[in-house]
């Protein structure tokens, strides 16, 4: 699996693709050249830099069968609870809805993770994805401290969408 990048020259547009297999898959499109730049860098991050979500923290998850209050107390311990909400929509955060797992957008939108998941397999998903987003916003302030950059509230989702692979 690799990340390819191709700028066409003639429509201005710089477009990133996964490749599998010989395959390429659009992962997204680009007028603006630096912030196609940074899409790609995040993308190239995500999908060969990230940090992997504790494999003890998952077996706590899975141990626990569906006590909500465990759960809730685990993810706290280990995540925050900036970054997910259980049984209730918050913006900005990995939700779920009885075992759909989302994450609600600062633009209000529902980007769906999966569906229809036993609730211990939610609970661990909702672990996975409130990792990798606490590691988006980590990530995102040293860039944007370094580089001083000014990004818009639609810019950053997509970056944060890249990131999460959603």
């Amino acid at each position: 699996m690799s990340i390819k990048c191709k700028t066409d020259i003639v429509n201005k547009k710089m477009r990133l693709y996964e490749v599998q297999r010989n395959k390429e898959f659009l992962i997204g499109q680009y007028a603006d050249s630096e912030f196609g730049q940074l899409a790609f860098y995040i993308v190239v991050y995500s999908y060969f830099n990230q940090d992997k979500p504790s494999n003890s923290v998952r077996k706590m998850l899975r141990n626990i069968g569906e006590d909500v209050n465990k759960a809730n107390k685990i993810l706290e311990d280990h995540i925050g609870k900036n970054y997910f909400s259980l049984y209730r929509k918050e913006i900005g955060k990995i939700s779920d809805d009885r075992c759909d797992v989302f994450y609600l957008s600062l633009e209000n939108n529902i980007i769906p993770i999966v569906r229809n998941k036993r609730l211990t397999s939610a609970f661990v998903i909702i672990y996975n994805y409130s990792f990798y987003l606490k590691q988006f916003d980590s990530l995102m302030k040293k860039i944007i401290s370094h580089y001083n950059l000014k990004l818009k509230k639609e810019e950053t989702e997509e970056l944060k969408r890249l990131y999460l692979k959603k």
